[in-house]
């Protein structure tokens, strides 16, 4: 969908592009071009070298597979195996600190 230019040369981001890259207001980006393409990309601080990957990864997208995967994983009775003995462990620990 095209949007207008302004007499300024202003544009408004879509709040879809601006909520998938993390941008706030104040926040500054920058519009690098390569091969005739311009993308947008925030510029981020480097206070936090996590920040930098806010918002790459469209999370709504795969949410359900790692939902699912995560469901596996909690629901593997290796695990829980793992979990129980790590748990009696624990108790026997406690018993003789007592």
């Amino acid at each position: 969908m095209p949007y207008a230019v302004s007499s300024k040369g202003q544009v408004t981001l879509p709040i879809e592009i601006r909520k998938r890259l993390g941008i706030r207001p104040g926040d500054k980006i920058d519009f690098p071009v390569k091969d005739g393409v311009v993308t947008v990309v925030p510029v981020r601080d480097e206070g936090n070298p996590f920040e930098k990957w806010i918002g790459a990864f469209p999370l709504d997208e795969y949410y359900e597979n790692t939902a699912a995967w995560i469901s596996d994983m909690r629901d593997d009775e290796g695990r829980k195996a793992d979990l129980e003995e790590w748990r009696q462990l624990q108790g026997q620990e406690e018993t003789k600190s007592r």
